[in-house]
């Protein structure tokens, strides 16, 4: 089969469209209205302008893949200094009473049962790595804001971070799971990162959190 690699300037598909190696597109990228268009790539695909896809009511984009570790991979170098961001960026921009739940990301893992992972398994993985270069800032692998516009409301209850259970045999979870599992590079110890030494320390706040049927308890933080 002879294989061509392809320059186009405005393109409009309707039906389906495969790509057997290399497609830059120069110009907008029309992929029809119809439920059963499909692009399909098995070579590289590359835009030099703006990519948008603008979807109707009811309709989604889906990326369907097996056996790969990582299927869908974007990479953002940052060789400019004083830059901002670099993110993957998610808005959901809620203009209407919404249902039982909403959320602007979600990911789900399925342990069906013949799954399983012999190491750690988790929904969503964070690494932050540092380097002789982070001499000044402030680094965490988690941040999460609360952003409160003139009057707002904390509706029924607001929290940074809010954990559950589910399921047919919710009761396993709630007898046997833990809030927080520390890894095993992890060492208990005195002035260690998990501090066992808290005799020596004080009294100094405490977080107010919210338990389903008592209601709104404390975690006490101590000092040296």
């Amino acid at each position: 089969m002879t294989r061509w690699n392809w320059k186009f300037g405005n393109v409009r598909v309707k039906g389906q469209l495969r790509v057997e190696e290399g497609v830059e597109i120069l110009g907008d990228l029309d992929f029809g209205d119809a439920t059963t268009d499909t692009l399909t790539c098995t070579g590289a695909l590359t835009c030099t302008s703006d990519v948008t896809f603008t979807l109707g009511s009811g309709e989604a984009f889906t990326i369907n893949c097996t056996d790969l570790s990582a299927p869908l991979v974007m990479t953002n170098t940052i060789t400019t200094g004083a830059t901002t961001g670099g993110r993957a960026l998610f808005v959901l921009n809620v203009q209407a009473a919404m249902g039982g739940w909403s959320n602007a990301i979600k990911g789900e893992a399925t342990y069906n049962a013949s799954g399983s992972t012999t190491g750690l398994g988790t929904v969503v993985c964070g690494d932050l790595t540092l380097s002789t270069g982070t001499t000044s800032g402030t680094y965490a692998v988690f941040e999460g804001n609360i952003i409160a516009e003139s009057s707002a409301s904390t509706g029924t209850a607001t929290a940074c971070m809010h954990f559950n259970a589910d399921g047919a045999d919710e009761a396993t979870i709630d007898a046997n799971a833990f809030l927080i599992a520390f890894g095993d590079a992890l060492v208990a110890g005195a002035a260690n990162f998990i501090d066992t030494n808290i005799t020596t320390h004080t009294k100094y706040a405490a977080m107010r959190i919210w338990i389903p049927g008592t209601g709104v308890k404390y975690i006490p933080v101590v000092s040296d």
